[in-house]
């Protein structure tokens, strides 16, 4: 007689594993980082994540369940770089994640501006030249 049960997944206890992190949008002076937790054992005790940037630790924890993470005012044309670890308080943290490096688009130059004779009365016709290297997708 042969007989089989369905596979049981065990998480052992020790350190938790580190967050998978990636970025989910940049734009010109902000990163939204988003992250899938750790697996960990269920008697640990998870507190929130460590943002990490650029090698120093951002100063709040951001609580657990929380998956997002809106990051502002960046330089732009620098890099910069994230990871994140999952802070408990009976294993203490993570190793970091993985390292993302993000680097915001540069500020598109100023246009300039010049007017150009129109074919019709009481009409003007102003022009600029496209930006090069630059991504621009409207000017305002």
């Amino acid at each position: 007689m042969k007989a089989s049960s369905k596979p049981v997944v065990c998480t052992t206890g020790g350190q938790p594993q580190a967050p998978k992190l990636l970025a989910k949008s940049v734009s010109l002076q902000e990163v939204t980082l988003s992250w899938a937790p750790g697996v960990c054992h269920e008697d640990i005790d998870v507190m929130g994540y460590q943002m990490i940037r650029n090698g120093k630790p951002m100063s709040e924890i951001i609580p657990y369940g929380k998956t997002e993470k809106l990051i502002k005012n960046l330089q732009p044309g620098t890099k910069q770089y994230f990871s994140l670890s999952m802070v408990t308080t009976n294993a203490g943290q993570t190793k970091p994640s993985n390292l993302i490096t993000v680097t915001c688009p540069d500020l598109p130059d100023p246009p300039v501006i010049r007017q150009e004779r129109s074919m019709e009365e009481r009409a003007a016709v102003i022009v600029w030249p496209r930006q090069k290297r630059k991504h621009v997708s409207l000017y305002l």
